[in-house]
């Protein structure tokens, strides 16, 4: 028999209005696909796609709230990843919506990144891998 695929991981993001995050997603980071859950007043679940990328926004009353664990973010910790093939272009876009962000990073590990964070205090990470690799690939 042979072995499953793995076709993608989805982050779940608890948020304080799954609506507004999902048009942040969309309008601001340019996530054409918005899907809500729940009344249209008070969705309680929301899911933003772009390409094949994916995050699931789900309400909590106190959003994630602070994270006293998590050092500065110079320590590089994320809460998404999401590669892509052109990060230059994607800070371009940004910044034609407004959305500053600070010059693309190389990493040592090979990858080069740009970072947002959104009205949640998420931080999401833009990754292209600087060989030309397939963030997918092994």
């Amino acid at each position: 028999m042979a072995e499953p695929d793995f076709l993608g991981c989805t982050p779940c993001l608890f948020v304080r209005d799954p609506k507004g995050s999902a048009l942040f997603y969309r309008d601001t980071l340019g996530f054409p696909d918005v899907e809500l859950f729940g009344p249209p007043d008070a969705p309680f679940f929301a899911i933003v796609r772009r390409g094949r990328a994916q995050i699931f926004l789900r309400f909590t009353r106190d959003g994630y709230g602070e994270r006293p664990w998590v050092p500065d973010r110079d320590e590089a910790l994320f809460d998404a990843y999401i590669g892509v093939t052109d990060v230059a272009a994607l800070r371009a876009e940004f910044a034609a919506r407004g959305l500053a962000t600070d010059p693309p990073v190389d990493r040592p590990y090979g990858m080069r990144e740009i970072a947002v964070t959104d009205p949640d205090g998420y931080v999401v990470v833009f990754g292209q891998d600087i060989e030309g690799r397939s963030v997918a690939e092994p």
